[in-house]
């Protein structure tokens, strides 16, 4: 039987998709729409990879990629080769119980990751919403995988407690008392390894990133690859390529503790705001790369 993707008609209003550059709107639909994307809306793949699939260069790709990921339209793991589309249930739910029921096999293809580990819970979720033949499916599904499907129900709750949503203003004194030392990756790079735009390496830019970093780290989303990821996040349109602006961001969602990096509008001047990436998606090539 042949595999086909649901893709609504409204997703021309979004606006997020419709703040990716055209580039970027073609990279989302082609994740949302690839052969190997499981009904999970999950799949192993990297952007090397993909990459080669569209006849790209991997900057190209990488650049157009990350827009998806700032956003949180898409979840990326990059060691693990993990891509998620977290939305992707909405739209494209089970037609029947034995959909559901073919999830394990589907979770036994994606590589072990963070976001692998987040899928059960929202996979639980969104089962318990459905008729009772869906959820009597899930039932099935939990027996038949305890391991994956079950061990996140004590995993999960804990992995939240690591994030600090709520500080006082003890310690944020005392955090901006702290000296900011420059970031490193995994590798041991500086910042000279960030892949910068066009424009975008400037000492307000460089010391904005390290800014930034510490708030991610000081609220448990720390990277897992500095470098890559904030390449990522400056390549994002909303920035405009324009240090300023990415300056401001900092600044703005620093100050309402977000975990996302957006910049202010003019709303948002001289208030707290509502954060548009409430919705946390740890490990992500944002964190999130989602909500990076």
């Amino acid at each position: 039987m042949a595999k086909y993707r649901k893709v609504d008609p409204r997703i021309w209003n979004d606006e997020k998709f419709r703040a990716l550059s055209d580039s970027g709107k073609l990279v989302f639909l082609f994740v949302l729409t690839h052969p190997h994307m499981t009904s999970l809306g999950a799949m192993r793949a990297s952007v090397p990879g993909m990459a080669a699939e569209l006849v790209w260069k991997v900057k190209a790709f990488r650049e157009a990629f990350g827009e998806g990921c700032s956003v949180g339209l898409v979840q990326y793991d990059e060691k693990a080769s993990f891509v998620g589309v977290p939305n992707f249930l909405k739209y494209n739910g089970p037609e029947s119980p034995n959909v559901i029921r073919s999830w394990g096999d589907a979770w036994d293809r994606l590589p072990e990751c963070e976001l692998k580990d987040q899928l059960p819970q929202k996979l639980k979720g969104f089962a318990e919403g459905l008729t009772e033949g869906f959820q009597k499916a899930w039932l099935d599904i939990e027996k038949a995988f305890p391991k994956p499907f079950q061990s996140l129900s004590k995993a999960f709750p804990k992995a939240l407690g690591k994030v600090p949503y709520a500080r006082d203003r003890e310690q944020e004194q005392e955090q901006e008392q702290e000296q900011e030392t420059p970031p490193k990756s995994p590798r041991g790079d500086s910042l000279d390894s960030v892949m910068y735009p066009a424009g975008m390496d400037t000492p307000e830019v460089r010391r904005a990133i390290t800014t930034w970093l510490t708030h991610k780290k000081k609220r448990g989303e720390s990277y897992k690859d500095p470098a890559d990821q904030i390449g990522l996040l400056l390549a994002s349109p909303r920035f405009n390529r324009d240090p300023a602006t990415f300056v401001a961001a900092v600044n703005h969602s620093k100050g309402n503790n977000w975990a996302g990096c957006f910049p202010p509008k003019e709303s948002d001047r001289g208030k707290k705001a509502t954060d548009p990436g409430s919705i946390y998606t740890p490990g992500a090539t944002g964190e999130g790369i989602g909500d990076v």
